[in-house]
């Protein structure tokens, strides 16, 4: 009996423990109606799940907008980034290291207050530092002190 008392609990540990999982591909579309941050920048929001020591990966594209992407952790921190790389004004990424796990959530958002229009964004949580992928990560701010952060 108290075998398969171990068995069932182990079992159920791990179907509550986040496991990594293959990336994730959202579309989505920025427009009137939608929540906004308290500059005028449309949001959408994706949550997920994460543990100590994974790596978070996000990608955010648009022809329509100027992408501009956050990542709120837990204990609402975040890591924010408008541009991928200085020529590349349809591409934000954030890449994060986990330092406490929990509940994540991502904000797709535009670079200026009234943009809109489509989007795709990607995400995925692994064990190993994505390839290619510097060994810092961005650094996070107080999601209060952050226009962007505010209101929501």
């Amino acid at each position: 009996m108290m075998t398969r008392l171990a068995f069932l609990l182990a079992g159920l540990l791990s179907a509550c423990a986040s496991a990594p999982e293959g990336p994730v591909t959202e579309t989505g579309e920025l427009a009137t109606g939608d929540l906004t941050l308290t500059g005028g920048e449309f949001q959408d929001t994706y949550s997920l799940r994460a543990s100590e020591g994974q790596w978070i990966k996000v990608d955010l594209r648009s022809s329509a907008f100027d992408p501009y992407l956050i990542l709120r952790t837990p204990d609402e921190q975040q890591s924010e980034n408008d541009d991928a790389s200085e020529d590349d004004t349809e591409h934000s990424q954030v890449i994060y290291r986990v330092e406490r796990g929990g509940q994540f959530q991502i904000l797709v958002t535009s670079y200026s207050a009234g943009e809109s229009g489509a989007y795709t964004l990607t995400y995925e949580v692994t064990d190993a530092q994505p390839a290619g992928v510097p060994s810092l990560r961005a650094a996070p701010t107080a999601a209060d002190g952050d226009s962007r952060g505010e209101g929501m």
